[in-house]
């Protein structure tokens, strides 16, 4: 029955739309046909569409007849209610259109868009929208709400890949969600505003590269790197970036490091580690290297640095550990020393001096066990310098062995000095007329369980030969050979391989016990045999040069070296002069004579020297001058030199005469007689304590007061504080002409050696020895200015510095000492004499008084005027001080 039903339906519709088809074609075709009757539409317009609309009218009408039926085969069909059904569909089909259709599409169905379509803007339901307008390049999907996106949705790109697939909250990526970068997964977890946020995980190429805590679309909280997979940190992070307390780790899993980051880099306090797990490094980081106090482990797990560290480098004072357990201490930069190390053996300072970072380079001091220095000079790269050694004198050689225990043996030939602590024995020339003992042979021989051994720094004969033949000039190498070994007390062994490098000057060899085998031993020897008598001949003008140089050097010995002027410098014929002073300022005066006396006439002799060098010089110039070879300018600018040094040598000696003088008067002995280098004295000013300096004048200027007078302690505090300062300006002055004096003797040895090998003249060999001796003098007057304002300070201390300095301090007690009883007596005999004009004042009142209690029986004559004595004053300051004040300078 239902299928009929739908049967004659659809024959309905067929019936209606056949006949609708047949009315509007009789219309047209009789709407046509008048059409070509009537010529002018416009006219008739009106009529047609009055009639139309009165048709229409008619046809809404109930049907009374048979022609507002349509007549089928079997059915008469009223022409209303085909109208009524017409405009019917038309208004389904528009509300299908309008209405349904969107919400169907928007419920049910996907919509599809161009990014560009004005629809989007309030869009409602689920929809795909495209990059292109042909809708082949998806950009993105999901729900939208009056435009936005919300819900789950994916995001592409322009080639069609998936850049997101997840939840969105007002068109923003927010709740869980996965990011993807060409189709590869990148990140997935949770969001928030389109950014990381909460708990995620992130991928590098498809494999996990952190899991762990996000915001604001960065690394934040406690999470966990991976590196192609593996664990490679956990930890804290901030802003993508290691940040606080993490664990690093190695590719395995081992722990590489655990301590604080900041920016992704190690900072503040950690531990590194080994790839085994043994410990590198516990300390300070800052940006991602060593910072700070830290300590170093080697691979075994055993100390092998302690101290500073800056940019990952040893800076600063810090401790190296050896595996042997020695330890080296120094200050380190950049990685390397500073130029000087501390050698600790059991604890015991072992050498300490000049090294190429950890190896004793330079010049530097060996320690025996017992603490005694027994080797003073010259190292090269870890072992003796033998070349050096062989340019020293034979007394060179013993103040370079210093409290060792020597021994010296005559060989026939020559002397042997032997070093038994540092096992080390030299051959020396005899003392030749003009020429000190001079050393020749070198043999370097501890025993193998000796502490010297490390003298011996090679593991290997390579090593050696390195050593050899890198940073020495002229060196050829003879063939390893069999040999014997020469030893001091002249015993010779066989069973040696000798390796022999010949140098300029020197041939130095290494011995071992098998072919290319570590040397035990080693031998310096100069080149040509060992002179039998006489001094050797030698070009004239270089001998007078190192004559001239040696001269100069034994004047300078001694001056600024320390306490005194010099160590070696007796005191006794200073102490003696010195000790005839009655007062401090004389005794102060005479040192000042001393100091000016002994400076001015090492300073004229300096001078002296010059002059005659300038006077040779300016004859062989004239003689030049005479063959045309010369000019007169350089003729006259010599002349002007010698008369510039005469100038000098007038003051000099002139200052030198007032000062001889002056010490002759106060002492009544002439200083010219007597040894008064010890009358200089230098010290650092630094190591003064200015408290107890100002201390002891206060004392020693109230001691000599002797409450005769009120000590101006203000007054006192200001000068002594000035004299502090003057101290060290001057000694700024030594320190400044010391290295004067370095400067010019490195010239003039260069001068020296060049006018050997012919590269300079005469004048400039002349030149540099003048400017040494200049250098010198000037050397001699910055002493000259610290010893007297020294000398200036001790009696403003009452002997305070001689007692620091071990300046003819007892001298100089006795001569404040007596200051100060002088100032006592002066004091006491004050004090007598105001209690003797008390006394007669008392006196006087009393027998005044007695005289006035008598009865009087007439008046008698007074006295023109008054007998009694009135009390004299009190001392002043003036008339209470000792002849010499504490405050004059």
């Amino acid at each position: 029955m239902l299928s009929q039903l739908l049967r004659q339906l659809f024959n309905s519709f067929g019936i209606f739309f056949r006949t609708i088809r047949a009315f509007f074609t009789r219309k047209l075709t009789g709407a046509w046909s008048r059409l070509r009757r009537i010529t002018n539409v416009s006219r008739h317009a009106t009529k047609v569409a009055t009639e139309t609309f009165q048709g229409a009218a008619a046809a809404m009408k109930k049907p009374t007849k048979r022609s507002d039926y349509i007549e089928t085969k079997r059915l008469f069909i009223s022409k209303s209610f085909l109208l009524l059904l017409g405009i019917g569909i038309v208004l389904l089909v528009l509300l299908i259109y309008f209405v349904v259709w969107p919400f169907l599409l928007s419920t049910f169905f996907t919509a599809k868009f161009y990014q560009g379509d004005e629809k989007l803007q309030d869009w409602s339901g689920r929809v795909i929208v495209y990059y292109d307008e042909e809708k082949k390049q998806p950009m993105y999907s999901g729900t939208l709400k009056d435009g936005v996106l919300q819900g789950r949705g994916k995001e592409y790109d322009e080639n069609g890949l998936v850049i997101y697939d997840g939840n969105f909250v007002d068109g923003l990526r927010s709740g869980n969600g996965s990011c993807y970068e060409a189709g590869v997964l990148v990140y997935e977890g949770q969001f928030a505003n389109g950014l990381y946020e909460g708990t995620g995980s992130l991928y590098e190429d498809g494999v996990l590269a952190y899991y762990g805590a996000f915001s604001a679309g960065l690394a934040n909280g406690m999470g966990t790197a991976y590196a192609d997979g593996a664990k490679c940190y956990e930890g804290a992070f901030v802003e993508g970036l290691y940040q606080g307390e993490g664990t690093q780790y190695y590719h395995d899993g081992t722990v590489k490091y655990k301590g604080s980051f900041e920016d992704g880099l190690y900072s503040g306090t950690g531990t590194s580690y080994y790839a085994d797990g043994t410990r590198s490094y516990v300390g300070g980081f800052a940006d991602g290297l060593r910072e700070g106090e830290g300590t170093e482990y080697n691979e075994e797990g055993k100390v092998r640095y302690k101290g500073g560290f800056a940019a990952g480098l040893y800076e600063g004072s810090g401790s190296y550990y050896l595996n042997s357990g020695d330890v080296i201490q120094a200050e380190f930069a950049a990685g390397v020393t500073d130029g000087s190390i501390q050698w600790y053996r059991d604890g015991e300072l072992w050498y300490e001096g000049g090294a190429e970072n950890l190896t004793p380079d330079g010049f530097g001091t060996l320690y025996s066990d017992s603490g005694k220095a027994i080797y003073a000079g010259e190292f090269d790269q870890g072992t003796l310098d033998g070349s050096w050694l062989l340019t020293l004198t034979a007394q060179d050689l013993r103040a370079a062995f210093g409290e060792a225990t020597l021994t010296e043996t005559d060989s026939g030939t020559g002397f042997r000095i032997i070093n038994k602590e540092l096992e080390l024995w030299a051959l020396c020339s005899y003392q030749q007329e003009g020429s000190d003992p001079q050393v020749y042979e070198i043999w370097f021989q501890p025993e193998d369980d000796s502490a010297m051994v490390a003298l011996l720094p090679w593991e290997t004969g390579s090593d050696f030969n390195d050593w050899a033949l890198i940073g020495h000039e002229s060196t050829t190498q003879s063939a390893s050979l069999s040999g014997s070994a020469r030893y001091a007390d002249g015993v010779v062994e066989g069973n040696w391989w000798l390796s022999r490098y010949i140098y300029e000057g020197y041939t130095c060899t290494g011995l071992s016990r098998s072919e290319n085998g570590v040397p035990q031993q080693l031998h310096w020897v100069r080149t040509g045999q060992i002179p039998t008598g006489g001094a050797g001949t030698t070009d004239s003008n270089l001998a007078q040069a190192q004559e001239r140089l040696d001269e100069l050097m034994a004047a300078l010995e001694g001056v600024g070296g320390g306490s005194g002027g010099s160590a070696s410098a007796s005191q006794g014929d200073v102490e003696r002069m010195l000790g005839l002073m009655l007062t401090a300022q004389d005794g102060q005066d005479l040192m000042d004579a001393l100091v000016d006396y002994y400076t001015y006439s090492q300073m004229a002799t300096l001078l002296e020297e010059s002059r005659t060098l300038m006077e040779q010089r300016l004859d062989e110039e004239q003689i030049l001058l005479s063959r045309g070879q010369s000019s007169q300018a350089a003729v006259d600018a010599l002349s002007e030199q010698v008369e510039d040094l005469d100038r000098l040598l007038t003051q000099y000696k002139a200052s030198a005469q007032q000062g001889k003088l002056t010490a002759t008067k106060l002492s009544k002995l002439d200083p010219s007689g007597y040894n008064i280098q010890a009358a200089l004295l230098t010290f650092d000013p630094v190591s003064l304590k200015v408290s107890e300096l100002y201390d002891a004048a206060l004392t020693y200027a109230k001691a000599v007061a002797a409450q005769r007078y009120e000590v101006d302690t203000d007054q006192l505090e200001l000068e002594v504080k000035t004299a502090v300062i003057d101290l060290n300006l001057d000694y700024e002055d030594i320190l400044a002409a010391q290295k004067a004096v370095e400067q010019a003797q490195k010239t003039l040895e260069t001068a020296t050696t060049n006018y050997a090998k012919g590269t300079v003249d005469k004048a400039e060999l002349y030149d540099a020895q003048c400017a040494l001796n200049q250098a010198a003098a000037d050397l001699y007057q910055a002493i000259g200015d610290f010893t007297h304002q020294a000398n200036h300070l001790n009696t403003l201390s009452g002997g305070w510095i001689a007692q620091e300095q071990d300046w003819m301090a007892d001298t100089f007690q006795v001569i404040f000492q007596s200051e100060i009883r002088r100032g006592e007596e002066a004091a006491a005999a004050l004090e007598e004499e105001r209690q003797e004009q008390e006394a007669q004042a008392s006196q006087a009142i009393e027998e005044e008084a007695a005289q006035s209690a008598k009865p009087q029986a007439s008046p008698s004559p007074q006295p023109a005027a008054s007998a009694s004595p009135t009390p004299s004053a009190t001392p002043t300051a003036e008339s209470a001080a000792p002849s010499a004040s504490p405050a004059r300078r």
